[in-house]
Formats: C-alpha cells, structure tokens, sequence
C-alpha cells in the first residue's frame, strides 16, 4: 500500500487505501468518496452512498458536496450519473440544490419534502379534501398536548411561554400573530418526543396555513391566541384530558373559520 505522505497519490486513491469503502477529507477538508462497485444503476448506488453517509454523520448537514465532476471522477461513473443522482436525494429532502457562484449541493434535513408534495398532489387532484387535513390535526395535535401535560418539564414549559408571550406583544402593537400561533402547534408536536408524529403534524399544519395565508387574521389570531394561553395553563397544571379538549377546540374553530370565509 502506498505511503500517507507519497506525493503520486490522488484524494481518492487514498481514501480508498485508508477506509475501503468509506469516505476521506482531502487536503482542504473536502470530502472525497470512494469508487463504485457498479453493481446496479450507477445513480442509485451514488444516492444511497451518499444517503448512507448522512445518516452515519460523516456527511454533515449543510455542508456542500464536492462538484458534479469531482463526484464523478470519484465513484468513477458518468456525470449524468451524479446528476441524476442529486436529483434524486433533493426530491427525497436529503439535499438541497442552490444556483450561482457559490451553489451547488448541500446536505439537507427536509424529510417532509416528498410527505408534503404527496398530498399537495392528492389535494390537487380531488382525491382529499381540505377537512381531511384537519382531521389528521385532530389525531395528532390533542394528542401530544395531553402527552405533554403529563410529562412537560420546567424547559419546555419556558420554549412554549416564550412563543406566546411574543405573540401578545406583536398583537398588542396590532400585528399579524399567525406566525406564532403556528409557531405554537408545531411546538407543541416537536415537544411531544414521536418524530414521526412531528413530521406529519408540522407537513399538514404547513399546507393548511399556505391555504389560508389570505384569510383575514385580525379577529383569527386573537381568538387563537385565548385557546393558546388556556392550552398551555393546563399542560402548566398537569391537565392531559383538558389540553386534549382545549386543543380540539382551537383546532375546530379554526377550520369552522376558515369554512366561513371560503364560502
């Protein structure tokens, strides 16, 4: 094998020598992948070495991907091959693709991307109806409020009042609070401690406030803001059953709201 310091070998020679099959950093901390074995589609085994790096951490979110060349040259495959490759991670939230001078392909963390593209999809074609959001936020979101009120700790409970206190201050100088409102429900997922419960909670929540972004906030954020400061006193108090009703009622009124304007 040849020596570390042996100035005739290339990154990718001795990422090969010194992992075998896993990434190194060159010189400049780049990372540099290891050729393939081209047992299948040569895009698919690009995607999944580079998917299984970050899930293993050795590829960092946000950090930016060596070029479409360099990559090329690296798994030792076509340059259409790394194209289709990143195409495929960025449909699958695993990357994000950014133009100009200092673009390229950075690691990325949107798993919701596809979850969110379904079901506009489904939405668009019929196949859902707006109700049917709100349904599944009425599956979720009274749910993690009760498991919240029976496990909150003094952190949590600081995160949530923290958000409303900034949404009284902003409807106090009469501005729009339905960021913070939103901010609430999706905490409230977040803290709840099921991942998977948080993706789908938060993906649906964002499709019905894009829905909604030309509903009239005035007499809405207010109005929510009141379930809000009820919802967190009883997770305060220990209350499951009761942030679990006063949540279905937020969620309700809501969706009663919005049925009044879109008639």
């Amino acid at each position: 094998m040849s020596s570390a310091s042996s100035g005739s070998a290339s990154p990718l020679r001795q990422a090969t020598a010194d992992t075998g099959t896993g990434p190194s950093r060159s010189s400049s901390n780049k990372v540099v992948f290891p050729r393939l074995q081209k047992r299948r589609k040569a895009y698919e085994e690009v995607a999944d070495t580079i998917r299984g790096l970050i899930f293993e951490g050795r590829v960092s979110l946000g950090e930016r991907l060596p070029s479409e060349r360099e990559m090329a040259e690296q798994f030792g495959v076509s340059r259409v091959a790394v194209r289709e490759a990143i195409r495929t991670l960025e449909l699958t939230g695993f990357v994000t693709v950014r133009k100009g001078a200092q673009g390229g392909a950075f690691v990325a963390q949107d798993y919701d991307r596809p979850i969110a593209e379904l079901i506009e999809n489904m939405l668009t074609a019929g196949e859902v109806g707006f109700g049917q959001l709100f349904d599944v936020r009425r599956l979720i979101e009274p749910f993690a409020a009760a498991r919240l009120a029976a496990r909150a700790n003094v952190d949590e409970m600081a995160q949530l009042t923290t958000v409303i206190e900034e949404a009284e201050q902003r409807s106090a100088e009469g501005l729009n609070i339905r960021p913070f409102n939103a901010r609430f429900h999706r905490l409230i997922v977040r803290l709840a401690d099921n991942p998977i419960m948080a993706l789908m909670g938060e993906t649906v929540l964002a499709i019905i406030l894009a829905r909604i972004q030309d509903v009239p906030s005035a007499e809405i954020g207010p109005a929510h803001l009141d379930f809000h400061r009820a919802i967190l006193d009883a997770i305060g108090r220990g209350d499951a059953e009761d942030a679990r009703a006063l949540m279905l009622q937020d969620i309700a009124d809501l969706e009663r709201r919005f049925g009044e304007w879109a008639e």
